[in-house]
């Protein structure tokens, strides 16, 4: 506890403050001042000393004094360990002043995160004054924003979250630096969801159709790789070289900047039979030396604008996301015939992302589902399963169908009553019926599923 103490020189007294922070005593001078106001600074102390040693916040009537007090005692009690040094009051920057700072700095980034930051300065610029401070945006400026990249710039969903979530980013590394103390967008949606309406399933037959009419080896092959090998465009073509195919094995090393974060800087691709055709025929065309299979094409700034002009010379119609749903549309087509872990690792996302935002749900499933039929006669070695009525599937572990004795079976269950009468396909009167039994499940005991009840 703080104790005030006073000394006395001649006519004058002079005040002191002594206590104890965390074990660690100090002795604040306060001077010839007098006796109310010295006992006023022992009450604030006493209160800034019990709460520094229980580590809880100090009240507001001290909190308003210390912001008040004089610069010449503040130190005093910063050198004493009872408040934080102050902070000198910076100057709060314009809104075009601060978004210009904040992407110079980030050197960090990969270029074309850096066209994304640029598009979302563009954005902000464009919604509120430049010369705006930025201490004055609140909550409501950030719903303004998002409804206007909707409504104004006419972004989907999708896009005007991601754009919300990086303004965001920017507005929090201000808070870090003291330049406000609330972010305008929190509470604003920016997760990404998955939009069925922007997928499209392109077929093998409309891709052939555009690739024929590409003006050049290097678009045929940004088609073909796009397509059957699933690559990301831009970022994946930019640094793929000729010694990327490793023709022995059959496999393409794909350098990925979006994974490389991650530790995943490369993976490998197999080179599909639809690709290998149009691998040779660049590999033959390249001139001597040349170190790039995309020489021209890898630094392209908007590659899906030519793109889009080239499908519709092929008289196609453009599908959405040029580039995206041939990456998806080939992910559907390789989880049909390789386990998903397989082509995950092959296309670089993960089984979640797969699900979340890649694999399709096609029309022909529909048609195959309505002819299937389930497959119930699967041999397996362990017989040893529980019953089940006939037409379950345990899919995996498979099924036994036997034949068993109709009255035995109801012997066994009647004081159980666990199964009710199975259907049959035998004629009325005949005492063999067939049950399927699961492989590898125990066999259900004589007393039934549910626990036995006293008194009946």
């Amino acid at each position: 506890m703080a104790s005030l103490q006073v000394e006395y020189r001649g006519r004058k007294s002079f005040y002191r403050i002594q206590g104890r922070v965390h074990g660690r005593p100090y002795t604040l001078r306060l001077g010839n001042i007098g006796q109310q106001k010295a006992n006023e600074i022992a009450g604030h102390i006493d209160c800034l000393e019990r709460c520094k040693n229980k580590g809880v916040n100090i009240d507001a009537s001290t909190h308003a004094w210390l912001a008040a007090c004089e610069t010449k005692l503040h130190e005093k009690i910063t050198k004493a360990g009872l408040a934080r040094k102050r902070v000198e009051k910076l100057e709060i920057p314009s809104l075009v002043t601060f978004l210009t700072d904040y992407i110079s700095s980030r050197s960090d980034v990969k270029p074309r995160t850096l066209i994304t930051y640029e598009n979302v300065k563009r954005n902000l610029l464009a919604a509120f004054d430049s010369d705006r401070q930025l201490d004055s945006f609140t909550l409501a400026d950030g719903r303004y924003f998002r409804k206007w990249l909707g409504d104004t710039e006419k972004l989907s969903k999708n896009t005007a979250r991601r754009r919300c979530g990086i303004a965001r980013q920017m507005f929090t590394e201000a808070i870090r630096l003291n330049l406000i103390t609330e972010n305008p967008l929190e509470g604003i949606a920016v997760t990404v969801s998955k939009n069925n309406e922007r997928q499209e399933f392109v077929s093998t037959e409309t891709i052939d159709v555009v690739i024929d009419k590409c003006p050049s080896m290097e678009w045929k092959l940004l088609f073909v790789l796009a397509r059957y090998c699933g690559l990301r465009i831009p970022s994946e073509i930019q640094n793929l070289t000729w010694d990327d195919i490793l023709w022995e094995s059959n496999r393409i090393r794909i350098r990925s900047p979006k994974t490389e974060h991650l530790g995943k800087a490369e993976r490998f691709v197999p080179i599909f039979p639809e690709m290998l055709k149009y691998l040779l025929d660049g590999a033959e065309q390249a001139a001597v030396g040349e170190l790039y299979v995309f020489q021209n094409l890898r630094n392209h700034q908007n590659p899906g604008t030519a793109a889009r002009r080239i499908i519709k010379k092929a008289g196609v119609i453009p599908w959405k996301k040029t580039w995206t749903n041939l990456r998806s549309s080939r992910e559907t087509e390789l989880v049909k015939q390789f386990p998903i872990q397989d082509v995950c690792s092959w296309l670089g996302n993960s089984p979640k992302v797969a699900l979340a935002h890649y694999l399709q749900t096609q029309d022909g499933q529909f048609e195959l589902a309505a002819n299937f039929k389930t497959k119930s006669d699967d041999k397996c070695d362990d017989t040893n399963g529980a019953l089940a009525p006939i037409g379950t599937d345990s899919h995996d572990q498979g099924t036994v169908r036997i034949e068993h004795d109709s009255n035995e079976l109801e012997k066994q269950n009647d004081s159980a009553k666990i199964n009710k009468k199975a259907p049959t396909n035998s004629r009325q009167g005949d005492s063999k019926r067939a049950v399927a039994i699961p492989c590898n499940l125990p066999l259900i005991g004589r007393a039934g599923l549910e626990p036995a009840t006293k008194g009946l």
